[in-house]
């Protein structure tokens, strides 16, 4: 399934040899770092999926989780809430070039959803300690 999706964000790498795939991924790796500096960046708060949790082996591409991989930046996923599908769309559709796993509103009636929070490598106690701080606010306890 990933490759079939247009790149729009990174250069394609398509057809070229394994050495030039690296020299890319670690150009655009840096370009990340680099930016988390100039921003001063303590931790980046983000979804940790496009969706709730789904049905066993229905989930698509784990895009949002696979970047702190790739970066070799720890992360913490929280659960957090649960779907509601009371007041969703019924006619919820999935447009050409999303992603997604099926939307079956009986399907993910109460499933978890979640955020996760992510910091540079080897800041690994760090993490761990944002996604405390980030957990009791949202559960609103000190």
């Amino acid at each position: 399934m990933a490759r079939n999706l247009e790149y729009r964000f990174i250069l394609d790498v398509n057809g070229r040899d394994r050495l030039s795939r690296l020299t890319v991924f670690r150009k655009m790796r840096a370009l990340i770092v680099e930016d988390w500096i100039d921003h001063k960046l303590d931790l980046v708060l983000a979804p940790s999926a496009q969706s709730t949790a789904v049905k066993h082996d229905k989930f698509s591409l784990p895009a949002y989780t696979t970047l702190t991989n790739s970066l070799d930046y720890p992360s913490c996923v929280i659960p957090f809430l649960r779907a509601e599908t009371k007041g969703c769309p019924d006619d919820f559709e999935i447009q050409p070039g999303q992603t997604v796993p099926e939307y079956e509103p009986d399907d993910i009636e109460g499933a978890p959803t979640s955020v996760q929070v992510f910091t540079r490598t080897m800041r690994e106690e760090q993490c761990l300690h944002f996604s405390r701080v980030v957990d009791e606010c949202l559960r609103g306890s000190p």
